[in-house]
């Protein structure tokens, strides 16, 4: 299947979401609601992120007085002892990160399984001891509820522990989008989306040239006919 990159114009999000999401079986997305509806009506499996899940505790950790985030006894706070658990998954998708789907899966059975269990034991037992108010307990709060997406991965080698990927590539796109808030209207936002479209869809290519090697088009004509349509809106 051709690597593609298609940014477009979309005032809707939930339905943006329905067009990204539809037919796709299983994938790694935010807690938007657009996209837990458009999940739901679709029958898509939704997969947590356990970077967004990761991050709450990071910032836990940091807001807490230094003083408090290792006691005299030489405890960790809360926080970091959850960064600590999280960042054993994280090991375990490094080690199998060159295997196939089918042994990731295996592995993630034998090996996060048991971790995951751990660590939803540990934040069950924890989350009574921390004040509603801090930011550790929204983290956990938040893990706690998001459990079922957030442990999904296990269930599927394609699947990722995180949609960092995805975020990554759209980043350098994010941070500069200060830079065109001049387009002035939809059909000059259009315009720069199609642009947008073809330098991601080209570099995108350029990461997977040996999936390329014997082309000699580039894109190809389907996804040109999809760029040129985006002018006539």
């Amino acid at each position: 299947m051709p690597y593609r990159a298609l940014l477009r114009l979309e005032p809707c999000a939930g339905k943006l979401a329905c067009t990204v999401l539809r037919g796709l079986g299983a994938g790694n997305c935010s807690r938007l609601l657009d996209y837990n509806r458009v999940c739901r009506s679709d029958d898509i499996t939704r997969i947590g992120c356990w970077d967004h899940a990761r991050r709450k505790f990071v910032e836990a950790s940091k807001a807490a007085p230094a003083k408090k985030k290792t006691s005299q006894s030489g405890k960790v706070s809360k926080a970091d002892v959850a960064i600590g658990k999280i960042r054993k998954l994280y090991a375990i998708e490094d080690k199998i990160k060159d295997f196939d789907d089918e042994q990731k899966a295996q592995k993630r059975q034998q090996l996060s399984q048991p971790l995951l269990a751990e660590l939803k034991a540990w934040l069950e037992k924890n989350i009574s001891r921390v004040p509603r108010d801090s930011l550790t307990h929204k983290a956990i709060y938040y893990t706690l509820n998001q459990w079922d997406y957030l442990s999904g991965y296990c269930e599927d080698g394609k699947l990722r522990i995180s949609n960092a990927l995805a975020e990554n590539a759209i980043r350098p796109f994010a941070v500069g989008r200060r830079n065109w808030l001049c387009s002035d209207t939809p059909r000059g936002a259009r315009a720069s989306a199609t642009c947008y479209s073809l330098v991601e869809t080209a570099l995108c290519r350029m990461r997977h040239s040996a999936d390329y090697a014997g082309r000699r088009t580039m894109p190809n004509r389907s996804i040109s006919r999809l760029y040129l349509s985006e002018f006539a809106h």
